[in-house]
């Protein structure tokens, strides 16, 4: 009974073990690193790595974050103001 079971159990796996399945799209993998690939992740993860240390580059940073959000703000107040549905009083 055991042989026959483990017989049983041994058949699919062998009918089955040949089977692929074939992918309709070809894929090149031949993708190749060269220098105009990486220039600008490399100077982005340079520029990241000496930001880390460099306190000219966080006040320059800072300093650039506080003008966005001015102006940012000043842009919102503006349509706030000029939108129709403001209640205002006059």
């Amino acid at each position: 009974m055991r042989i026959v079971l483990l017989v049983l159990l041994l058949i699919p796996t062998s009918v089955f073990a040949n089977y692929q399945i074939t992918d309709s799209l070809k894929q090149d993998n031949q993708y190749k690193l060269t220098l105009k690939n990486t220039a600008i992740p490399d100077s982005l993860l340079a520029f990241g790595l000496i930001g880390l240390e460099s306190d000219g580059l966080k006040f320059f940073n800072s300093e650039v974050k506080e003008e966005i959000i001015e102006k940012l703000q000043s842009q919102y107040i503006r349509r706030f103001l000029k939108s129709p549905n403001s209640t205002r009083n006059h």
